[in-house]
């Protein structure tokens, strides 16, 4: 041991330096000292990149902010503070996770945490904690990796077939464009002239466009220009100007779908069916004896004009599929029971039917004040599917307590192993078995 004050250089193998606090005494490396004798340089490497928000410093988050670490998943940020560990006070972030379970993080490995960026303030506060103890993030994750897998080669094939198809190349612009333009009454944001330069790039050459402006003022454009619309859809123009004569409506069909546009966040997919949601109405008015006028079936009618127009436009099957599914479920009411939840979980998944609480809540503020008192079944329904998952509920086989693995040492053999994993899904699902181990395995031994 050297001593105190003492440098000490020593011949060893160690592939990284080590401190003792308490001993005063730190060894390092000759490669935390100096370069490689050999005098060649490490080649540096392009730092990885993601789409976290990462936290440069504690001062970037504030008490009671949304956080995501690497491995343990959603937290609460719950401050900043300073904890003895071998004798030395360090600074650790605090985070809260489900339960009372919490995690201290030294700020020396910030890079771990990042900002949680899912859904807005108003999300955000319904969005549920990881616990610490469970496996539900690694799931989540595995989750992710196999979907954005899925669509990474589903858009591969998409944008290599696009490639090889021709569309309308519109001209440069014109004299008597830049004329019109100059007459516009307002003068347009940076932003707003980029999202215009890139848009007309794009329609100036032959390969299909793949564009969808998501703005802040949808609704006075929707509202002053649904011809230009009707241009591309024409399927919209029919909605304007139709008086719904309903008590639920105070507008006519064009003029609720534009407000309901307004009303949905800014994301291309909630736009799209929000846009659609209605288109089927036209086809579907009648007038009862009293006057009032009645759409029934439109959700179908709608949903299979949407199917037509997003294949029209050539979009993804993903996409296409997730915005159908959309207009063909906006008017559907589902119960606000656990039962009714899970169910409507178990055939959408919990990402869509987040979804389609979102487009909801966006039609009913585009209806008559009078029945706002929706937007409360929607958030009792929401409040359901938290307690569900916070309950580690079942949604679907991935979820259920046993496997194919077990009902195989059972003695099940074939097409007797799914048909019986499903029998024990719909069962949990309504709630007559619970979604435990020993109590599902003996459920099947008890099959005749």
């Amino acid at each position: 041991m050297p001593k105190p004050g003492e440098l000490r250089i020593t011949v060893g193998a160690l592939s990284a330096g080590c401190e003792w606090p308490a001993l005063k005494l730190a060894v390092l490396t000759e490669g935390q000292l100096t370069e490689k004798l050999s005098g060649s340089r490490k080649k540096p490497r392009a730092a990885k990149t993601d789409n976290r928000q990462k936290i440069q410093s504690y001062t970037d988050l504030a008490v009671g902010d949304l956080v995501v670490h690497v491995h343990h998943g959603i937290g609460r940020f719950a401050g900043m503070l300073r904890l003895p560990v071998d004798g030395v006070e360090k600074d650790y972030i605090k985070i809260n996770y489900a339960g009372s379970d919490c995690l201290y993080v030294p700020a020396t490995s910030l890079d771990l945490v990042s900002k949680y960026i899912g859904g807005g303030d108003e999300a955000a506060e319904k969005t549920k904690l990881n616990k610490l103890s469970g496996d539900q993030w690694a799931k989540t994750t595995r989750r992710a990796k196999a979907a954005a897998k899925d669509l990474a080669e589903e858009l591969i094939k998409l944008y290599a077939q696009r490639q090889r198809q021709t569309g309308f190349a519109f001209s440069p612009d014109s004299p008597w464009q830049r004329e019109f333009e100059d007459d516009f009454d307002y003068t347009e944001t940076d932003d707003q002239l980029a999202a215009i330069r890139d848009i007309k790039r794009d329609m100036e050459k032959p390969a299909p466009m793949d564009r969808l402006l998501c703005g802040g003022y949808v609704l006075p454009v929707l509202l002053a220009y649904p011809d230009v619309l009707g241009v591309f859809l024409p399927e919209l123009l029919p909605c304007v100007g139709l008086d719904q004569r309903n008590h639920h409506h105070l507008y006519d069909v064009w003029e609720h779908t534009a407000r309901s546009v307004a009303a949905i966040p800014p994301e291309p997919v909630l736009r799209w069916a929000m846009l659609l949601h209605d288109v089927g109405k036209p086809a579907c008015f009648t007038v009862d004896g009293q006057g009032v006028g009645h759409f029934y079936g439109h959700p179908k009618v709608s949903a299979a004009l949407a199917e037509e127009i997003c294949r029209r436009l050539r979009m993804d099957k993903r996409t296409a599929h997730e915005i159908v599914t959309l207009v063909q479920w906006h008017d559907r009411d589902i119960p606000r029971t656990e039962k009714a939840i899970a169910r409507a979980v178990h055939q959408l998944g919990e990402d869509t039917f987040r979804r389609l609480l979102a487009i909801k809540r966006a039609d009913n503020l585009a209806q008559h004040p009078d029945y706002r008192s929706r937007l409360t079944e929607i958030d009792r329904a929401e409040a359901i599917l938290d307690g569900l998952l916070a309950k580690q509920a079942c949604f679907s086989l991935r979820d259920l307590a046993v496997n194919g693995g077990d009902l195989l040492a059972l003695g099940l053999r074939g097409s007797a192993v799914g048909h019986t994993l499903n029998a024990l899904l719909e069962q949990v699902l309504d709630g007559t078995l619970p979604n435990e181990r020993e109590m599902l395995l003996d459920a099947v031994r008890r099959l005749p």
